[in-house]
This record gives C-alpha cells, sequence and structure tokens, in this order.
C-alpha cells in the first residue's frame, strides 16, 4: 500500500479552497436567515454558572468544585429549554 501526503498548493487547489470558503459564507448566511423566518429560538441554560454560584454560597472547597465541575462536564446533555 502506497500512502502519500501531498502537500501541494497549486493554482487549482487555491481555487478549490476559495470556493468551498465563499459556499460557507453562503451556506451559513442563509441558514441563519432560514432560522429567524421560521421564528427558531434556542436557548440554553449551561448548570456552570448555577454550580458557581452554589459552591460560593456554600464556601465549597476547591476540590469539591473541581469534583463536581468534572461530573457536569461528563454528564450534562444540553437541551433547548
Amino acid at each position: 500500500m502506497n500512502i502519500q501526503h501531498r502537500c501541494s498548493s497549486s493554482a487549482n487547489d487555491i481555487y478549490i479552497v476559495q470556493g468551498v470558503s465563499a459556499w460557507t459564507k453562503t451556506i451559513a448566511a442563509y441558514e441563519e436567515l432560514l432560522l429567524e423566518t421560521l421564528c427558531f429560538d434556542l436557548t440554553i441554560v449551561h448548570p456552570h454558572n448555577i454550580l458557581l454560584s452554589a459552591a460560593e454560597t456554600l464556601q465549597a472547597s476547591e476540590h469539591l468544585l473541581s469534583y463536581t465541575w468534572s461530573v457536569l462536564n461528563d454528564t450534562y446533555a444540553p437541551r433547548p429549554t
């Protein structure tokens, strides 16, 4: 098996990258317009701020805060409100 990494920047490659970049910007703009047209509103409440507030109120140790932060990161699955 012959595997090679192609590391050239010919004029054709640059043209393709510019085309992809233009399409990416166009798609992103139309995506935002479509979401606004559909009145799509997605608000996600991140519990990290709640954790920090509770830790400050309870004067939690740095170790406890670090542990709960890790648990929150490992188990948090964002859901729309």
